[in-house]
């Protein structure tokens, strides 16, 4: 093959891929988009339920939702804690009352801030997860550390 044959085959090949190309794009840029799937409602598809109403106390108190993980966190946390103070009992100690009363009343506010209507609102509302953040934090670790010794 001499070397201008070779020189002809190269310049056919690129001119065909050129060709190629450009018929690529015009063939893409008369095709239609794919339509666009709008989200019926953005706020329910970001938090995995509706919008919540304007708050109000009443639907701070009304609004819960069934958080089935802290669910069966608490009720292992009192399982345990129950299972441990009648283990102690047999054995003849005594457990402090206050103790049990401060688990329970941190337990009771795992429960309220992470199924109340704070929890509802917590996603929405900075005011309202700050005061989860803030209970979950401090208010539920206080409450274990009150107990008398």
């Amino acid at each position: 093959m001499s070397a201008r044959i070779s020189r002809l085959l190269l310049a056919a090949t690129a001119v065909a891929g050129a060709a190629l190309a450009v018929g690529l794009v015009v063939a893409l840029s008369r095709t239609s988009p794919p339509p666009t799937v709008l989200p019926v409602d953005l706020v329910r598809d970001l938090l995995g339920y509706a919008m919540p109403p304007e708050l109000t106390t009443a639907r701070l108190a009304s609004l819960w939702r069934l958080d089935l993980f802290f669910a069966l966190l608490t009720l292992a946390g009192t399982a345990g804690y129950a299972a441990g103070v009648v283990r102690l009992r047999r054995r003849g100690d005594s457990w402090p009352l206050g103790r049990s009363i401060a688990w329970a009343v941190g337990l009771v506010l795992i429960v309220v801030l992470t199924q109340s209507g704070i929890a509802t609102y917590a996603p929405v509302l900075f005011s309202m997860h700050m005061i989860q953040h803030m209970g979950l934090a401090s208010w539920r670790r206080s409450s274990w550390s009150w107990a008398p010794r």
